[in-house]
């Protein structure tokens, strides 16, 4: 007997420890056979997570308060990286390009661990519901594409000729940054400076990867139990 459920109060391994464990699974072929581009691929996002805050800000919350902790540690990490560009963009606080380089490494953290939920799979812990990971998702886009907002912004303030035209507030960033990731481009703005076009083109490519294998990944699993929302059946007694 047993709940399957109740897991906020049992401990769970160091994430650290975990990760470092799953570089030497995909190194040594364990749990998965790959070879050639996609085991450089896999390899490559299974050590880059090292990199980022998101990896550390989950170990401390397993060690702080074991498995919920942790989970409540990474969601309030993604509504941070969140509501930071929405700050940025909408606050008092003068536009700096500090605000660039810490948005882009928050994005490039997001992309990077979207990537991985689907070529390390096999690595991940189970998922707790399909539903909720489609929430995140959501969150996730979100934060990409205010991102990207926040980093047109100040590009079109710090270069000469950036855009076709200049933004005339935060919001018709946020417009832009929005229209881009749908891929659908009204024309009334381009970018014209090269690095605008670069950046353009990152988001472009990303949101194909997002929308056509991401998110559908998840969503075609929606109707599925993760491994930890599944509740105990329960047994009738013939009398």
């Amino acid at each position: 007997m047993g709940n399957e459920f109740v897991r906020s109060n049992e401990s769970v391994h160091p994430e650290i420890k975990l990760q470092i464990i799953n570089v030497h699974r995909v190194w040594r072929n364990k749990g998965y056979r790959d070879f050639g581009l996609e085991r450089l691929i896999r390899l490559f996002l299974v050590s880059v997570q090292f990199l980022f805050p998101g990896l550390y800000i989950r170990h401390f919350g397993g060690k702080i308060g074991g498995f919920l902790g942790r989970r409540l540690a990474t969601e309030l990490y993604i509504l941070f990286k969140l509501s930071l560009p929405v700050l940025v963009l909408f606050s008092s606080v003068e536009p700096h390009l500090f605000f660039v380089f810490l948005v882009s490494y928050l994005i490039l953290e997001t992309m990077l661990y979207l990537t991985s939920l689907i070529f390390l799979s096999f690595e991940f812990s189970p998922t707790i519901s399909f539903r909720r990971s489609l929430i995140t998702l959501f969150v996730n886009f979100m934060e990409i594409s205010i991102g990207f907002a926040v980093v047109y912004l100040i590009g079109d303030q710090y270069f000469l000729h950036f855009f076709s035209m200049r933004f005339d507030s935060s919001l018709h960033a946020v417009f832009f940054s929005f229209i881009t990731s749908a891929t659908v481009g009204y024309g009334d703005i381009t970018p014209v400076h090269p690095i605008a076009r670069v950046l353009v083109l990152g988001q472009v490519v990303f949101s194909f990867i997002f929308i056509g294998l991401i998110f559908n990944f998840f969503a075609s699993r929606a109707h599925e139990r993760g491994e930890y929302s599944r509740l105990p059946e329960k047994k009738f007694r013939k009398d």
